[in-house]
């Protein structure tokens, strides 16, 4: 068997003192969780401790389904509870928890009906975010700030009104009553909720995507190469200091996400790319608030994260597209209500005039048209 070693959304918090804790042994089929010998349920998540006490994994309530605990069936013993995995969490993994007594077993269960009954979590959506390096995708350092922006973005598209962001990719109509609307949220709740969350992986923007599934790896990326092509960052006022380098005299960023049609054959379709040009630009911004108090400087930090969050959502909906049976994007006379010339915009004109790209109609629904992230030496 494999040792086990948990991925960032499993990685465990703290033991807080005043959990509650209950002996046990853990098995599963392909990972050796011999080590665990107690579990300690509290506020935030089910955490699998070893001898000395030291946490091993958790299952965080948050990214968990409202039911995440099942007793085996019929055959198996009184004193065992199972965690299924939940797709939504990616690299979760199944647990069976053997305890001393099923009355152990039963202060556990009335434990997590405590601490999380379901119509008060609060669910939350986190991924993984890699860095595409020599065709193999590494990881993105877990204290990345990146990570925070991604996590958020996707959890209010998931669980909150925001989730109407995608309507218009729902069913290729530009309008939708209030009716049409509630049920089109709770359809993207139930998308999120039983599939895993797309994988984010950061590309050169002027590379072309590889045609062959891209190797995830769990090794960590080396943090020069995030840092080692960062534009000059300026400091404020910008009068104080000599001219800033030609990178910082850019009208617009050149390239923001990058994605292939599903119907290519995409064979990437669970992931969703960013730019490495928009993450570099984001880091030059948060080197400058954490280095100015100025309200340019806050501004610019905004300005970057909001890009992001935006071009997240734009890539989500290529991957709604890639996974529902709403169909690929059709043709701009066939969306509904999309026929006046505030939705030429809307249009594939890299590719395909006339047809509608998906993220392009969620923007001009949403914004008016595809966002611009504005870089300048004087703002």
């Amino acid at each position: 068997m494999l040792p086990f070693s948990p991925g960032r959304l499993l990685q465990p918090e703290p033991v807080m003192d005043a959990s509650d804790s209950f002996p046990c042994s853990c098995w599963n089929k392909k990972t050796d969780l011999s080590s665990v010998t107690t579990v300690h349920v509290q506020e935030n998540g089910v955490i699998f401790c070893d001898l000395e006490g030291l946490p091993l994994f958790q299952k965080s309530f948050r990214f968990l389904s409202k039911s995440f605990w099942e007793f085996d069936d019929d055959m198996s013993p009184e004193d065992t509870l199972r965690f299924p995995v939940v797709p939504r969490v990616l690299g979760d993994i199944a647990v069976r928890v053997t305890f001393q007594s099923p009355a152990c077993r039963d202060t556990l269960v009335e434990k997590l009906q405590q601490y999380c009954p379901p119509d008060k979590r609060d669910l939350a959506i986190a991924t993984t975010i890699h860095i595409l390096e020599c065709g193999v995708a590494k990881r993105l350092p877990n204290h990345d700030h990146l990570h925070e922006i991604i996590d958020s973005t996707l959890t209010e598209l998931a669980f909150s009104p925001a989730s109407s962001i995608l309507a218009p990719i729902y069913d290729w109509k530009v309008t939708h009553d209030d009716l049409e609307l509630h049920r089109i949220r709770t359809q993207v709740k139930d998308f999120f909720l039983s599939n895993p969350p797309p994988i984010v992986v950061l590309v050169e923007s002027n590379e072309s995507l590889p045609r062959t599934e891209i190797n995830v790896s769990n090794a960590m990326a080396p943090l020069p190469f995030c840092a080692a092509l960062l534009p000059h960052t300026p400091t404020w006022p910008l009068t104080t200091i000599p001219p800033p380098r030609d990178e910082w005299l850019q009208s617009i960023l050149n390239n923001y996400g990058v994605h292939q049609r599903h119907r290519d054959g995409n064979p990437n379709s669970k992931t969703i790319f960013l730019s490495m040009e928009l993450y570099r630009w984001y880091i030059a911004a948060l080197t400058a608030a954490q280095n100015s108090p100025s309200p340019e400087a806050t501004h610019s930090l905004l300005a970057a994260t909001a890009s992001i969050k935006a071009t997240v959502i734009h890539e989500t909906g290529h991957f709604w597209v890639a996974h529902e049976p709403t169909g690929d994007s059709p043709a701009h006379a066939s969306a509904k209500d999309a026929d006046i010339a505030q939705f030429d915009v809307a249009e594939n004109d890299d590719m395909e005039p006339d047809m509608i790209e998906a993220g392009n109609l969620i923007d001009t629904v949403w914004l008016g048209g595809p966002h611009r992230l504005v870089i300048s030496s004087s703002e």
